[in-house]
């Protein structure tokens, strides 16, 4: 039974492997990335190599609030349920930089 399946920092490396893979088992699978063209690409490649059609993408940096609701807006209005969510985005930070982000997404009373 195919399952939509949303594959997250899907673009290369594990992520990218693991979409083809669930591709080429029958399931619709989106891959998300933070670059359009990339994604498009990485599509374009997994669609060629499984013969699955259903295969797409959604863009968005998970390092902005807006950027993952808007994602979800637009899954929302593509796609009407989620079987299944790999997430396999990440992040590697200098430790000043992720000072900063902890310290810029504090609120204080």
């Amino acid at each position: 039974m195919s399952k939509i399946m949303l594959i997250t920092g899907a673009t290369d490396g594990i992520g990218k492997v693991t979409a083809q893979e669930l591709a080429a088992q029958g399931n619709q699978v989106i891959i998300h990335g933070r670059n359009e063209q990339k994604a498009q690409r990485v599509v374009t490649e997994i669609k060629a190599a499984t013969g699955n059609q259903n295969v797409s993408y959604l863009i968005a940096d998970l390092f902005s609030m807006q950027a993952i609701k808007d994602m979800v807006t637009e899954f929302n209005t593509r796609f009407d349920h989620l079987d299944v969510l790999i997430n396999n985005a990440g992040a590697v930070l200098m430790p000043s930089v992720s000072k900063r982000l902890m310290v810029s997404r504090v609120r204080w009373p």
